[in-house]
């Protein structure tokens, strides 16, 4: 079993591991989508480089495709066809 010291260690190399992965592949560190290519509001207006109160907006508007399921939800690719 692993003590305190042992498993700070490795959460912090896999924070690093995840952080060189982001930056290879472009991304800013609270845009990587879940399994399904969907992102959560926060994740999503920092994706658009929009406050949650403007992509909520445009969510209600039917501006910007989304599934209001208990909490608001954006598939990347809706997003990606929105910043051209």
């Amino acid at each position: 079993m692993m003590d305190r010291r042992q498993l700070e260690d490795a959460l912090a190399a896999s924070e690093r591991a995840t952080r060189l992965l982001r930056d290879a592949l472009g991304l800013s560190p609270r845009v990587i989508a879940d399994s399904r290519g969907e992102m959560n509001l926060k994740q999503a207006a920092d994706y658009m480089g929009v406050s949650c109160d403007t992509l909520r907006r445009r969510a209600r508007s039917g501006t910007v495709g989304s599934k209001p399921m208990g909490s608001w939800r954006f598939h990347i690719s809706e997003l990606d066809r929105l910043k051209g």
